[in-house]
């Protein structure tokens, strides 16, 4: 959904929730798909008129994993992960974003 890519692109979404680990580390690109989520879009107050879509948005680093083993830290990292809800699931931490 094009507007977590904006997000990650412009640094507000720094983790993203994934059911499972991987071992790559390393500078990864931001595809950006065709359709806009709405309601996330306004939720984070994101202009939907500007978005790209269907290209590629940016690039980030992916330099950690770590597992969220309670609820608790969950919500403490709700700013940075973007997340709606709780699911007991590893997160990759991704920073230095480079357009």
């Amino acid at each position: 959904m094009k507007s977590y890519a904006e997000l990650i692109v412009s640094g507000k979404k720094t983790i993203e929730i994934r059911t499972r680990n991987i071992k790559f580390r390393g500078e990864f690109l931001i595809h950006a798909s065709q359709t806009v989520d709405k309601k996330t879009c306004e939720r984070n107050k994101i202009v939907t008129k500007s978005l790209i879509t269907g290209a590629m948005a940016g690039k980030s680093n992916l330099y950690d994993v770590k597992m969220y083993d309670s609820k608790n830290f969950f919500v403490r990292d709700r700013d940075r992960n973007k997340a709606t809800r709780y699911r007991a699931s590893k997160c990759f931490e991704s920073h230095e974003v480079a357009v």
